[in-house]
């Protein structure tokens, strides 16, 4: 284990580290690990933060962040503490954190068109690309032309 080991790790190691650690309270800042749909897996977390959490904010200490010790300490605490709902807002089939997105977004054309061309043909996705890419290249040249001959002469 890591915090086994702690002493051998090299200043690269312990700022990849920091790195960590700071993202995972980033990541709990907002209770945001407790997003997953169902009481079993809402509760698994919990259980996970009570074990982990503490030695987590102690290698915030040993890494010498005592600032970043604490506010672990206070949001891992928050985690544990928490009474979540029983069933997500949003009902789906996915069992991590997942994307909502605005009912306003558009799919770009172009991305549509290779998608469709990919189903109704069976291209992959390497053949795409090449097609996609000639076809980039067909309208610059069209382009470069229409803008040479509309220069006045």
């Amino acid at each position: 284990m890591l915090h086994e080991r702690f002493e051998e790790l090299d200043a690269l190691d312990r700022t990849v580290l920091l790195i960590r650690l700071a993202n995972e309270l980033e990541h709990h800042l907002d209770l945001g690990a407790l997003y997953f749909p169902g009481e079993r897996q809402q509760k698994g977390h919990q259980r996970y933060m009570k074990a982990y959490g503490p030695l987590l904010v102690r290698m915030a200490e040993r890494l010498g962040f005592p600032s970043l010790a604490a506010e672990m300490r206070t949001a891992f605490g928050k985690i544990a503490a928490a009474q979540p709902p029983l069933e997500p807002v949003v009902r789906c089939k996915h069992t991590t954190a997942y994307l909502i997105v605005p009912g306003s977004y558009r799919q770009w054309f172009s991305v549509t068109s290779w998608q469709s061309l990919s189903a109704a043909y069976g291209l992959s996705f390497l053949i795409l690309s090449r097609v996609k890419r000639l076809c980039g290249r067909f309208f610059r040249f069209i382009h470069n032309v229409v803008q040479t001959l509309s220069r006045p002469a």
